[in-house]
């Protein structure tokens, strides 16, 4: 019976064993059949690929689906799918195929899954899926830069590619930083080919930033190697098509700076070239470009209003797109749309914008040129007056900014689109409000403050979000710590570049571009890692409507939100109770009353050599301002005049603005105790954006005060602080004023306070406060200042120095990469409110660097600060906070007691009225711990279990007692 049974069991796996046998011979023949085709694959792709795919087609069935000869099957098959434009869908799909079998068995840096990583972006790119093809080109550069011996020439493909990507995202300063390094790599190869590549896709970058010199620039750089090839011999096609090109985009240039019969001879020798081009290669795909010359060409002669030739020109570039989903049609079929809507023809100019809208990205997949077309649709349906569907398409362009945005990598990029937002935005706010008016419904109120509200701090609030984030997410700290470091190295060699001359700048971009690669693989990891925080980090944020900023606000406050437009202002005033909005119209008063009231208050000379002009600015611009700015909607909200406190969300130039020294009413003189300051009404604060309103949280003192103060009396420090800090970084003669009262402020400060760390003159250093800052819950910096007005990074605070190597200077740099945990930051320097203004961030100033690492309240000045008044006022705030005041209330009630009390002469407001208070504004609690409620309720608590232990011990000895 035993052996019988075996015999059926070697029955049972004889047909295991036949197929396992059948299997691996098909494998060796079709291994066979793809060794023998691979050199034809390379020089006559379409004559073998019928024979591939029925070699492909055999494969899926007889091998494994996780063989690696699979694999190289789809690979070869998708290669030259897309590569002579045959199905670029099918060809996304088999390196898709390939992809997912190499993961499985190849060693995370094999070359092969790398160049299918490169390959499947290419394909994606080209399909108009640039989002998903950069993020798989990082990956490639990853793969292969871990490469036991890395194939320098690919990465540079991979860099050239990325480059491209980057480009049609709109993330410009990407795509410079890649074309940048592709041109090192080339020049490090030696490789002409991949020179002049780079060059042509650097002048493309420079050309989409709108900088055409420095574009011009590269692309005759590239047309100079060309040229010095074909003395040579003849140009290989792949060169001959990037001259075309190269040809293309000089057109281009030669348009936008109005040289149009010049443009027109640059993109005649293109398409010839291209034609020529495809006619010897058969290249298919390169039609698109035949396409794109054709809709520049268009483009040029619309300019000039031919545009029957410019329709014919757009025509002839369709027939070349096909059904492709890309930037080119997009842009071809919008710019159809304006030709009809010069004409009037609005239902012909809706349907083209239509068609470009469907041509463009999908949800997860948007590119910048589609923002142009639902901007024309939703103008077209405004014209049509149906303003229900316009709003619906400044909706759909809202989330497209915000896709955007969350797939760029570099702030220069948020900030470009920013400015292409803000048009946006407006009419988005102007056709909500036009609803609202017509209809009273609610959502339209909504609408428009979220409107306001997508164009403000993006970069600060995508910080403070990310950082959220982390925590919620439960990052080690260990992880934060490499972060912090690596954001230290790239703020290191971003100063290092900035304070180097130009000549010798070159020594350091590589290390700033390696440092900087290093931080984005490091997200990029952290992200994988934890997905929590990805998932929370990209989470679209939630903005506030109306009643959700009025449950933020108190009984006693009113918040005022602006939204500068290009011709129009728009006001949002909340109550906890009620909320009014207001359109003002700016003049060319408006911006000169402005200007003038500025200058009352900053400019020394003004004041010291034309007193009574600045006076007369001050008086008459600043009530002028108020009038504008603020009567209608306080008149509107304060009937009753129970709100004593503001919080004022500026935008644009307001951020200049101190508006608690507006006058309320006309006035004689600006000396004294008696003008009519807004101050004397209202408490006054600040915030960089709405959805701030929301951190109310009471910060704990804990006596955890650090103070700053250095006099500057050092002989040989102020020598070596004004060669080493003034003169390389301001404008000014290099001197730098003794600051008498500095160290006695913060000494005073500390005794009110009931004690602290200080640091004093020589101990006030820059390594101190990198060391120890963030610990201390209160931080206070009374020292010198100084303003960047090129590079706002590069603003900072001007610390003690011990030594001639020792570095001094805390800038924006070194700020950005710090994580602070400090509630209040008192910046009693001049100008920590002053900097460069930037479209959708604000002002860049020194204490919205401090707002960057993390605190969430500041006291900053607007202007420089004279000594002794600054002391006093900061110490009547100290004063006033540990009273249990509110920050803007503890700031009000100093400023008044100073101008109560100061001497007329010194009673001006360019002595005392350059702080304010931006952020949170609630109170601190100055209490020892044991007083605070939560250990006064676990102090009880404590007490009630030992009572309840002491009385059941009571219980338990007298009832012995009894036994006993």
């Amino acid at each position: 019976m035993k052996i019988v049974k075996k015999q059926y069991v070697l029955l049972l796996l004889l047909p295991i064993f036949l197929f396992s046998f059948y299997q691996t011979a098909e494998r060796i023949v079709i291994q066979k059949a793809y060794l023998e085709m691979l050199p034809s694959l390379k020089t006559e792709p379409l004559k073998v690929l019928p024979a591939l795919e029925l070699l492909l087609k055999k494969g899926e069935t007889a091998l494994e689906k996780s063989d690696t000869l699979l694999a190289n099957l789809y690979y070869q098959t998708a290669k030259v799918y897309c590569d002579k434009n045959i199905s670029l869908t099918k060809g996304v799909h088999f390196y898709r195929k390939a992809l997912e079998i190499q993961l499985k068995n190849l060693p995370p840096n094999h070359p092969k899954l790398g160049a299918t990583l490169h390959n499947l972006a290419l394909g994606l790119r080209t399909t108009g899926a640039y989002q998903e093809a950069k993020n798989l080109e990082l990956r490639a550069i990853d793969v292969k830069s871990a490469a036991a011996k890395p194939d320098t020439a690919s990465i540079m493909r991979s860099y050239a590619e990325l480059a491209t990507c980057n480009q049609f995202l709109g993330d410009f300063e990407n795509a410079k930083t890649n074309a940048q390094k592709v041109l090192e790599l080339a020049a490090y190869l030696k490789d002409t080919f991949n020179l002049s590549s780079g060059h042509l896709i650097l002048g493309s970058t420079y050309l989409k930033m709108g900088q055409f010199v420095e574009s011009e620039k590269e692309y005759q750089l590239a047309l100079n190697i060309y040229q010095q090839v074909e003395k040579n011999g003849s140009l290989p096609p792949i060169l001959q098509k990037e001259k075309a090109g190269c040809l293309n985009n000089l057109g281009i240039v030669a348009r936008e700076m109005k040289q149009f019969d010049v443009s027109v001879a640059y993109f005649t020798a293109s398409k010839t070239t291209f034609l020529r081009l495809i006619e010897i290669v058969k290249d298919s795909t390169w039609l698109l470009k035949v396409g794109n010359v054709a809709l520049e060409t268009g483009n040029t002669e619309g300019s000039r209003e031919r545009l029957d030739d410019a329709m014919n020109n757009y025509s002839d570039a369709l027939k070349n797109f096909g059904n492709l989903r890309h930037p080119y049609v997009v842009e071809c079929y919008t710019a159809i749309g304006d030709v009809y809507l010069k004409q009037n023809n609005l239902d012909l100019a809706l349907k083209n914008y239509q068609k470009a809208t469907e041509s463009g990205g999908s949800e997860d997949n948007y590119f910048p040129e589609l923002l142009n077309a639902f901007t024309a649709k939703a103008k077209v349906w405004a014209l049509k007056g149906e303003p229900q569907r316009a709003f619906e398409t400044y909706q759909k362009c809202d989330s497209i900014i915000q896709k955007l945005q969350q797939s760029y990598q570099a702030d220069n990029s948020k900030y470009r689109l920013a400015d292409k937002a803000l048009p946006i935005y407006e009419q988005g706010i102007a056709t909500a409000l036009m609803l609202y008016e017509k209809n009273k419904t609610p959502q339209y109120l909504d609408a428009a403050v979220r409107f306001c509200e997508k164009n403000k701090a993006i970069i600060l609030l995508e910080n403070l979000r990310d950082n959220k984030a982390k925590n919620f997410a439960g990052v080690p700290d260990s992880v934060l710590q490499e972060e912090k470091n690596l954001k230290s190295d790239v703020a290191y060699w971003e100063k290092q570049i900035y304070e180097t001359p130009d000549s010798l700048k070159f020594k350091y971009k590589n290390d700033l571009f390696n440092a900087k690669e290093t931080l984005d693989r490091f997200v990029r990891n952290l992200e994988k890692n934890y997905s929590k925080y990805a998932e929370l980090k990209y989470q679209q944020a939630a903005f506030l409507g109306v009643a959700e900023i009025q449950k933020t606000l108190d009984k006693d406050v009113a918040a005022v939100e602006y939204f500068m437009g290009d011709s129009v202002l728009y006001v949002f005033s909340f109550t906890n109770k009620d909320f009014k909005y207001f359109i003002k119209k700016m003049t060319p008063q408006y911006f000169a009353d402005f200007q003038r009231f500025r200058q009352s208050l900053k400019d020394e000379k003004l004041i010291a050599d034309s007193a009574a002009v600045a006076e007369n600015y001050f008086l008459t611009s600043g009530h002028n301002l108020y009038q504008f700015l603020l009567k209608e909607p306080l008149d509107a909200l304060n009937v009753d005049g129970k709100i004593t406190r503001l919080r004022i969300i500026p935008d644009g130039i307001l951020g200049y603005l101190p508006f608690e020294l507006l006058p309320t009413e006309v006035a004689a003189t600006w000396k004294g105790k008696n003008v009519p300051y807004l101050l004397k009404k209202y408490a006054v604060s600040y915030l960089y954006a709405n959805q701030l309103l929301e951190n109310k949280r009471v910060q704990s003192g804990d006596n955890n005060f650090g103070g700053f103060g250095i006099e500057y009396n050092d002989t040989n420090l102020l020598k070596r602080v004004s060669q080493d800090t003034v003169i390389k970084r301001t404008a000014r003669s290099g001197i730098l004023n003794r600051l008498i009262f500095a160290p006695d402020e913060v000494r005073n400060i500390a005794k009110l306070l009931g004690g602290g760390q200080l640091y004093l003159n020589a101990d006030a250093t820059k390594l101190a406060f990198l060391r120890d800052a963030s610990g201390h819950s209160i931080l206070h910096l009374a020292m010198h200042g100084a303003i960047d007005d090129k590079n706002p990074l590069n603003s900072g605070l001007i610390f003690s120095k011990k030594d001639s190597i020792e570095d001094n200077y805390l800038s924006g740099y070194d700020l950005f990469a710090m994580q602070m945990k400090t509630g209040l930051a008192v910046l009693s320097a001049c100008n920590t409110g002053n900097g460069e203004l930037r479209k959708g961030e604000g002002v860049m100033s020194l204490a919205r660097a401090f707002a960057f690492a993390g605190c969430p309240s500041m006291v900053m000045s607007l202007w420089s600060i004279p000594d002794e008044s600054t002391s006093k006022v900061m110490l009547a705030f100290y004063k006033n906070l540990k009273n249990g005041d509110t920050k803007d209330v503890a700031l009000q009630k100093a400023k008044l007691e100073y101008l109560q009390n100061c001497p007329p002469q010194y009673s001006i407001p360019n002595y005392w009225g350059a702080t304010v208070v931006i952020g949170n504004v609630e109170t601190i609690d100055f209490r020892p711990w044991y007083l605070k409620p939560k250990a006064i309720f676990l102090l009880g608590l404590l007490a009630f279990v030992a009572v309840v232990f002491a009385l059941r011990h009571w219980k338990g000895k007298k009832k012995d007692l009894r036994n006993f």
